[in-house]
C-alpha cells in the first residue's frame, strides 16, 4: 500500500514539473514570437544635467491592430533603450520633457489623452507632471 501512495506521489510530482517546464518555455517561445512584431522609435534623448541620466520619448508600435503609443524612459546613462516598454510614463499622443536640474525632470502632456503611466519617481529623478489642454 506505501509502495503504490509513493507511486503516486511520484508521478503527481513528476508531472508537476513537466508541466512546469512546458508552461515556462510556452511563454519564452510567445516573447520570442511577439515580442519582435513591436519595435521602438526614439523621438528625442535628453541627458541629465551632470549627464548621469538619459530620458527617452519614443514611440512604441506593435503592428497593425494597435496604434502607436508615446513613452518616457529614465535610464542610467550607460544603459540604452530596449526593445521594451518605458518604465516613467506613457500616452496616446507626444508630449515634452524639460530637466529641472539632475534629479529633476518636468513632463508637459495633453491632459485630454489617455495616460496609462505616471510614475512620480524613477531611480532617483523625481517626475512632475504638468497637464496642458
Amino acid at each position: 500500500m506505501k509502495r503504490r501512495w509513493k507511486n503516486r506521489l511520484l508521478l503527481i510530482i513528476i508531472t508537476l514539473f513537466v508541466l512546469g517546464a512546458i508552461l515556462t518555455s510556452g511563454k519564452f517561445g510567445l516573447d520570442l514570437l511577439l515580442g519582435g512584431m513591436c519595435g521602438n522609435k526614439i523621438i528625442e534623448q535628453s541627458n541629465s544635467k551632470n549627464e548621469r541620466k538619459t530620458a527617452y520619448i519614443f514611440r512604441r508600435d506593435c503592428g497593425a491592430m494597435t496604434g502607436y503609443s508615446y513613452l518616457l524612459s529614465i535610464l542610467n546613462q550607460n544603459k540604452q533603450l530596449k526593445n521594451k516598454s518605458g518604465n516613467t510614463f506613457v500616452s496616446d499622443e507626444e508630449f515634452s520633457i524639460e530637466w529641472q536640474n539632475d534629479k529633476s525632470l518636468k513632463v508637459y502632456y495633453n491632459n485630454r489623452v489617455n495616460a496609462y503611466e505616471m510614475d512620480k519617481r524613477v531611480s532617483s529623478v523625481k517626475v512632475e507632471y504638468i497637464g496642458e489642454q
